[in-house]
């Protein structure tokens, strides 16, 4: 800030030299003045060195600003415990390109003439700029003492050091809804015909069979994410259990004694360890018992499974309606329950008491999955919805590089910080 004192000093000096000149002879004034001009433009430019963070057609943007968005972010995410420092070229340049992606759609909506506001919007947007300013004025009003009348002054004065006013914020609104129209302007001639929406599912099902084929965790991964499946590998079972933990203490000492039994290495050490195990387990006898009698009494297995289940899985979701896809490959489950749900000979039939690292399984066989491609209708309001925002944000990208690009942007990342 001291340099550019001093280059503005030297300019004013520039300047009254100049005003000195016109005493000169006439024919060393015009000399005089081009030098002058010529030296008051590179002062410019050292200035410009040490203010301007990027410039295009139309205006520039400056290293303060930068700076600021830049503090307001590394604040930010020190609130959670994140340093940024180490990545600030990487913010710095996205803030720079970023502001002048704003400016440059705010002057083609000018441009387009989409910054203009009917009386009707003028009032809706002071209204609501009133309605968030009171708001915030309640928000802040807790950091201040004194009378109401007081605590109101302190609460205004302090929002307006802020910047933060009604106009302010109805500039903010109105800023939104150009931008907003700008997008609408980008995107209006993007279209969806039936035939690319169909092409797209055929890729989609080539696609995911070719995936589980070579692996099939991945569609294992996909089900059990929520993801959208096109395809479904051959073998898939739907299972649903009842999952009966042991307490916390218990749970503590049989992962300990799971732990010793992976390590022992005579079969006497095993056996004891294992009988330790088989003690834990045959607490919980009592309540598989009781469950057991009540599948036979023909009790509702889902009802059951909201009495006794602790498999949060199996308490809400598509895994609590559907129950959970089960294949003699699968991998996303322990072993011992896999081998579980693959030994129900029938469906609607139940396992036996299936023991795992969890805890106790009680498996009810609830159907077979379907394979071969998922039915278009089933995803048709997906892929539609998928394509349609895939589509309208490569028109936006598509614009907004155009619009930049005809500006002729200059960046200067390496002035800022």
């Amino acid at each position: 800030m001291h340099q550019i004192k001093r280059i503005l000093a030297l300019t004013i000096a520039a300047l009254m030299a100049l005003s000195a000149c016109a005493f000169a002879e006439e024919e060393d004034l015009a000399a005089q003045l081009e030098a002058a001009n010529a030296r008051i433009a590179e002062l410019e430019a050292q200035i410009e060195t040490y203010t301007v963070a990027a410039k295009y057609d139309g205006g520039v943007v400056s290293v303060e600003e930068v700076e600021e968005q830049y503090a307001y972010l590394v604040n930010m995410y020190a609130q959670y415990g994140y340093d940024i420092s180490s990545y600030a070229d990487y913010y710095v340049e996205d803030i720079i390109r970023q502001i002048v992606e704003f400016r440059v759609q705010l002057q083609k909506a000018a441009e387009l003439g989409l910054d203009q506001f009917t009386e009707e919007e003028e009032a809706a947007f002071a209204e609501q700029a009133q309605a968030e300013y009171d708001s915030m004025v309640e928000a802040y009003k807790s950091q201040f003492t004194g009378t109401d009348e007081e605590v109101l002054q302190q609460t205004e004065d302090f929002l307006a050091s802020q910047d933060y006013t009604v106009d302010t914020v109805i500039g903010y609104l109105k800023e939104d809804t150009l931008l907003n129209r700008v997008y609408a302007y980008a995107i209006q001639d993007v279209s969806l015909t039936d035939e690319a929406v169909s092409q797209e599912y055929d890729a989609r099902v080539a696609a995911d069979q070719e995936a589980f084929a070579a692996d099939l965790s991945q569609y294992e991964d996909a089900v059990n994410s929520g993801a959208t499946v096109y395809y479904t590998p051959e073998g898939f079972r739907a299972v649903k259990h009842i999952l009966l933990l042991p307490s916390e203490e218990a749970q503590t000492e049989l992962d300990s004694l799971n732990s010793q039994l992976s390590a022992a290495e005579t079969d006497e050490d095993k056996a004891e360890i294992q009988a330790q195990i088989d003690a834990i387990f045959a607490g919980m006898e009592p309540t598989v018992e009781e469950i057991y009698a009540r599948i036979e009494a023909g009790e509702d297995f889902d009802a059951l499974i909201e009495e006794y289940g602790q498999d949060p899985g199996m308490q809400s979701g598509d895994s609590a309606e559907n129950g959970y896809y089960v294949s003699a490959d699968s991998t996303a489950w322990v072993q011992e329950f896999t081998d579980g749900a693959m030994s129900i000979p029938e469906i609607g039939g139940v396992s036996d008491p299936v023991r795992s690292s969890y805890g106790i399984h009680i498996i009810k066989y609830v159907g077979d999955v379907a394979s071969g491609a998922t039915d278009f209708a089933d995803v048709e309001t997906t892929l539609r919805e998928t394509l349609l925002s895939t589509l309208t944000e490569e028109a936006y990208s598509a614009a907004l590089t155009e619009w930049v690009e005809a500006v002729h942007p200059e960046y200067y990342p390496e002035r800022v910080l």
